[in-house]
């Protein structure tokens, strides 16, 4: 009986990285604004980032929080009961995933004309190994970060215990604050 499932999660393995890698996707010089607003954005020494579950009536659930400093992150998640920060060592970002770029055919949504002060909005494809999903983003006016990510999901397979997530960044360095009683990683 376990020789099946293993032989099972084996092949279920194996079809997974065979039509992920039917899927590579050339990288799309038009994604080349959004993935540099995101490199910079990633970049930032300190910040904090708010993932929220976009309901299906347009309301906002909080679901996780993430404090970035120099060299950790530290996240909680807001649905648990616990609520327990746990800290971990930042990695840096890349454009790249597993299988090519992070982000597909790009297109600019809006631009701000300089009255409102709203910025650039992007859609987008992002690919996350084993996730895909439909994006936007919002950019900040000077179009160097981004100032909030949504992602929509398709089918069953979810990075989230829900199909649309919306990550809000806080590029204040206040933000980031470590949480207290809390040792970063060594």
């Amino acid at each position: 009986m376990h020789t099946r499932i293993a032989i099972a999660t084996l092949i279920g393995l194996l079809a997974a990285d065979i039509s992920a890698a039917q899927e590579r996707i050339p990288w799309d010089p038009n994604c080349s604004p959004v993935h540099g607003a995101l490199r910079a954005t990633w970049s930032a020494e300190r910040f904090s980032a708010m993932i929220y579950e976009v309901r299906p009536d347009g309301t906002l659930r909080p679901h996780m929080e993430a404090r970035f400093t120099d060299s950790a992150v530290f996240e909680r998640s807001l649905g648990s009961e616990r609520n327990r920060w746990i800290a971990s060592r930042r990695e840096g970002w890349s454009a790249w995933d597993r299988f090519g770029p992070k982000y597909s055919g790009c297109k600019l949504a809006t631009k701000d004309g300089g009255n409102t002060g709203s910025g650039r909005r992007y859609t987008a494809k992002w690919y996350g190994f084993p996730y895909k999903a439909d994006a936007e983003l919002w950019l900040s006016p000077d179009a160097k970060i981004v100032s909030k990510l949504l992602r929509r999901y398709s089918g069953t397979r979810w990075e989230f215990p829900f199909p649309n997530a919306l990550l809000v960044f806080n590029l204040d360095p206040a933000s980031a604050l470590e949480p207290p009683g809390i040792a970063p990683p060594d």
